[in-house]
């Protein structure tokens, strides 16, 4: 044999089927686009077997993310209803406390306006005492020459 004969035989188109090597041992002998076409067509069947596997499980798991979609969709809204109630109720709570603390402070402050003006009138009265004391004070001081001792100590006790 020659080389060309040689490499004609290890490039040959025929393929062991059953070892897909060279060496083989009382294999028949298949050409190259047949294993091909049957290793194909074995593939689109294992891929359509795949597939029709997958249907049922790709439909159940679509309802199952449907159904928990939904499920948390209801559970959102509640939460959201919940809170917003929540929030209602603390609005009114602290509007009432906040009339509370208003009329305790118109209270207080109504408290301390009259106890300043009651302090303003005494004050008032206590100037005016005063003022007169002065008057008669300065009213003796001037008579002081026309009038006695005596007499000046009896006013003044009465």
């Amino acid at each position: 044999m020659t080389d060309t004969a040689d490499k004609n035989i290890k490039y040959c188109e025929l393929v062991c089927p059953t070892c897909l090597s060279e060496k083989h041992s009382r294999h028949s002998l298949t050409e190259v686009d047949g294993i091909v076409i049957n290793t194909i067509t074995r593939i689109k069947s294992f891929e359509e077997q795949i597939q029709n596997d997958l249907k049922p499980l790709r439909k159940e798991t679509l309802s199952k993310i449907s159904q928990l979609q939904s499920e948390e969709h209801y559970r959102f809204n509640n939460i959201s209803s919940q809170i917003t109630l929540q929030e209602e109720k603390l609005s009114v709570q602290i509007k009432l406390h906040k009339e509370v603390l208003l009329s305790k402070v118109e209270q207080k402050e109504t408290e301390i306006k009259d106890t300043i003006l009651q302090e303003k009138k005494t004050f008032t009265n206590n100037i005016e005492k005063l003022l007169q004391m002065k008057m008669f004070i300065d009213y003796i001081l001037q008579e002081s020459d026309e009038t006695d001792v005596d007499h000046l100590q009896r006013e003044t006790e009465e």
